[in-house]
């Protein structure tokens, strides 16, 4: 997804949250706006949680189902370890274990941030073209996947924009360990990538292919709520001062 669609998706999410967690998002706007915007090379190094390491940069957006290489599966991999590091940095300032390194300033903007991060991975796990890499595209009408990865991306910015608040969705209690984000992404590849022949294909309609980007990133928004209602809710944010 490009960065309008990455804003669309955390401004879907945010509607779909209890108003206590809306207020939350509101307060730490800044932070997650600059957190969803980050490129690929800033996102990786910026990591609430440094002692799991950092996979190669240029990788933390794939979840190439169809590939052995393990650094081909960055996205499930960085939606945990950012969910999992922002409970524990919330729950360190809280607990006043960060003081003298964060103020109330700079805690909003870097606790906005991370959920910013998981939102972006979250648009990324919904994007068709982040999903696979086998597929020919000669088939689709392109010499090269990248033709067809822009296409995609560009048909999934226009659908965002047309997308309007709030999102009807009521958020759930989400693992956030990396196996589940790994299974939501093979039912996507079956889901979101393996149909792309025939929705981008010769037979292939203007308003097929706006359906189709529309519910990627209603899909990604959906993932977004979930994860920030649990985030929200399994930490003491809501008791902060904010």
């Amino acid at each position: 997804m490009l960065s309008k669609a990455h804003l669309k998706v955390c401004g879907l999410a945010a509607s779909a949250l209890p108003p206590e967690h809306q207020h939350v998002i509101s307060v730490l706007w800044d932070g997650v706006q600059c957190g969803v915007t980050l490129p690929d090379e800033f996102r990786a190094f910026w990591d609430p949680d440094e002692q799991n390491g950092v996979i190669r940069r240029v990788l933390t957006h794939r979840c190439y189902v169809d590939s052995d290489d393990p650094r081909d599966c960055g996205c499930p991999i960085q939606i945990a370890r950012y969910a999992t590091g922002t409970l524990a940095f919330i729950a360190d300032f809280a607990a006043g274990e960060l003081e003298g390194a964060y103020d109330d300033d700079e805690f909003r903007l870097n606790c906005g941030a991370y959920l910013g991060v998981i939102a972006h991975h979250a648009g990324d796990l919904w994007t068709p073209v982040h999903l696979g890499r086998s597929l020919d595209p000669a088939t689709v009408g392109f010499r090269r996947r990248s033709g067809l990865h822009s296409r995609v991306e560009a048909d999934t910015d226009r659908a965002a924009e047309a997308l309007q608040t709030p999102l009807s969705h009521e958020p759930k209690l989400t693992p956030l360990d990396t196996a589940h984000w790994a299974a939501l992404a093979r039912r996507l590849h079956t889901q979101l990538y393996l149909p792309l022949p025939s929705i981008y294909g010769p037979a292939k309609s203007p308003a097929g292919v706006g359906d189709f980007a529309a519910g990627c990133v209603m899909g990604a928004s959906q993932t977004t709520a979930d994860v920030w209602y649990t985030v929200l809710g399994s930490s003491p944010i809501a008791g902060l001062r904010l």
